[in-house]
């Protein structure tokens, strides 16, 4: 089944007979593939539960004689069996169904993933013991085979970890520019803050006092961004800023406005084409009085 592409990972080895691949590489490469396919039949399990809620689902609503609601089941059933659903599932049961249903995914996909870098590790390092030993041994041919797969697994177990989100304070900003005076200063060691009630730890956050911008530069391009984008509560009354986020190709996100009187607060998770630098932007529109911009929990993803 095809969902919600950006988390499946389709894992393929090189698994041929090789000209003179020992037994022992055979007997690894099975052991492996054991316990991949269990790890996969996890998400195929979520896959079934959810199908089958919705056939139930449907068979009650039918009965109801909600022609309306019947046939959005029937269309969320249709898209669901082949590809990612584009059904506005509302927000009744149907859609609170599907809202279940994907964070379930979400949660499967990232314990998959943590199995499957744990089994690639274990396995490239069988692999590499092996073609050791057959090295030593002379036996060139099977320790030949052996390596050849070896770079396999090694290729797929980087693309796995190349997929974990990765906190962007980890990096250090490339430029830094800023009209308020203590920018810097805050940006390097701000205090905590309390969004929405909730204290959290500077090193949860960036503090970019409007107008800001802040440019990271990346040798491995990044496609994903995410963070939550805050004032402080401290300013609730009278901070009011724009957000905007730019890549290589430019502005690909612009906030609505942040403030007292709108929403203090917005998720963001952007995709965009891979690019090798990432600009945070805060716009104080008008006064800056009190503009505390806040990027909480931002992180970056290169898949």
């Amino acid at each position: 089944m095809k969902r919600i592409g950006h988390f499946a990972f389709a894992a393929t080895l090189w698994i041929g007979d090789a000209v003179g691949a020992p037994r022992e590489l055979d007997s690894l490469k099975f052991k492996f593939e054991v316990r991949l396919k269990a790890i996969e039949a996890s998400r195929a399990k979520l896959d079934s539960s959810y199908e089958k809620a919705l056939k139930e689902y449907e068979a009650r609503v039918k009965e109801s004689g909600d022609l309306t609601l019947t046939l959005a089941v029937r269309d969320e059933l249709e898209q669901f069996r082949t590809g990612p659903s584009k059904v506005d599932t509302g927000a009744g049961r149907l859609g609170k169904l599907r809202t279940i249903y994907e964070r379930n995914l979400e949660k499967q996909a990232l314990e998959d993933r943590r199995e499957k870098q744990a089994l690639y590790a274990n396995y490239t390092s069988d692999l590499d013991s092996l073609r050791q030993e057959l090295t030593k041994a002379g036996e060139t041919e099977g320790a030949g085979a052996v390596a050849t797969e070896f770079t396999s697994a090694e290729k797929l177990l980087a693309n796995l970890r190349d997929g974990e989100w990765v906190d962007l304070k980890t990096h250090s900003p490339t430029s830094i520019a800023s009209t308020y005076k203590r920018f810097e200063e805050r940006l390097k060691a701000p205090t905590p803050r309390t969004i929405d009630g909730k204290e959290y730890d500077s090193s949860e956050f960036i503090f970019a006092h409007a107008p800001s911008e802040i440019q990271y530069n990346f040798r491995e391009r990044i496609r994903q961004f995410r963070a939550t984008i805050a004032l402080h509560d401290e300013v609730v009354s009278v901070g009011d800023v724009v957000f905007k986020v730019k890549t290589d190709e430019g502005v690909v996100f612009t906030s609505k406005r942040i403030s007292g009187k709108t929403s203090m607060t917005q998720v963001i998770d952007l995709r965009f084409d891979p690019t090798s630098t990432l600009t945070l932007v805060t716009d104080p529109n008008g006064n800056i009085s009190a503009d505390h911009a806040i990027w909480l929990k931002p992180e970056i993803r290169r898949w």
